[in-house]
């Protein structure tokens, strides 16, 4: 009987710790594979703000190209069509929340910079 027992736990502790050596650890990037993947321009001057790449991860552009870039895993959902993406470049760090009112219209909040030019509307074209 015992032996029976030894072998049943056993077995339960194998299947237990494979079940937990299965789970991924890597989180997802919410705008991953999003409806807002696509390159976003000003909506008044048509100048290109950002891009939103299919692996989640965001460029802020100008005229001249890529300014500054947050990886997918720097983007955190806050609220449906809602996102935070934290920026990193030369020990600076800043957050811009990107709020979606469509697949094709949004705004962009910068923490950094004064009302009223803290709020970008955008456009994906």
């Amino acid at each position: 009987m015992s032996k029976k027992l030894l072998t049943i736990f056993s077995l339960l502790l194998i299947f237990f710790a494979m079940s937990c050596n299965n789970k991924s650890t890597d989180p997802i990037p919410p705008l991953k594979d999003s409806q807002y993947v696509g390159k976003w321009y000003e909506e008044n001057s048509n100048g290109i703000v950002c891009e939103i790449k299919q692996d989640g991860s965001i460029d802020l552009l100008d005229e001249t190209g890529v300014l500054v870039s947050a990886s997918g895993t720097d983007v955190i959902k806050e609220r449906e069509a809602v996102f935070k993406a934290v920026f990193s470049a030369n020990g600076n760090t800043a957050e811009i929340v990107f709020t979606f009112t469509s697949a094709a219209t949004g705004s962009m909040l910068l923490d950094n910079v004064p009302p009223p030019d803290n709020i970008i509307t955008i456009v994906k074209k």
